[in-house]
Formats: C-alpha cells, sequence, structure tokens
C-alpha cells in the first residue's frame, strides 16, 4: 500500500489494486506521511483487551499440571542456581 503510494499510484487506484476501502489507504498513508515507519506500528490501546488478567495466566503458567510435581519439588534447585545464590551470599555453604 505505503510503496504503491511512494511509486504515484493514487489513493483510488491503490485501494483498487488492494481491493480494500480507499479511506484504509488514505489513513495509513497519511500516519506513514507524518511519523515514517513508526506510523505503521499499532498504537497503544488499540485492540481488543485480554479477558484474563495477567497475573491469572502467570499462575496457570507457572503451576505444575495437577498430580505432578513440578521439577524443582522433585530435584530441588539446579546445580547453576545453588552456585549463584552462594557466590551471592544468598545461602550459606
Amino acid at each position: 500500500m505505503i510503496l504503491l503510494r511512494l511509486d504515484g499510484v493514487s489513493v483510488t487506484e491503490a485501494a483498487a489494486c488492494l481491493k480494500t476501502a480507499a479511506k484504509r489507504v488514505s489513513t495509513w498513508s497519511k500516519r506513514f506521511e507524518r511519523h515514517g515507519l513508526d506510523g505503521l506500528k499499532d498504537q497503544p490501546g488499540r485492540g481488543r483487551k485480554p479477558s484474563i488478567p495477567a497475573s491469572k495466566v502467570q499462575r496457570v503458567v507457572t503451576r505444575p499440571p495437577k498430580g505432578r510435581k513440578s521439577e524443582r519439588a522433585q530435584h530441588g534447585p539446579p546445580r547453576w542456581r545453588v552456585a549463584q545464590d552462594r557466590a551471592t551470599g544468598l545461602v550459606d555453604e
């Protein structure tokens, strides 16, 4: 769309070529003219809001499957983590 416009194709011709509305071509062209490539990025606050809060998603993602212990619960923390905690003084030797 933008490439067509940069090649000198009119808004209506670009819209017909891409089988979209002229208003859409015009909107994106104006955003590109004003802000360059950054104008083509999604603007903040656009799109559907998540129906599940991020905190709940995080709890579900980090929770082990029902009836199974997590890797850490079965075997304890990995060796590199213990060494790192000792090195930073988090745990005594």
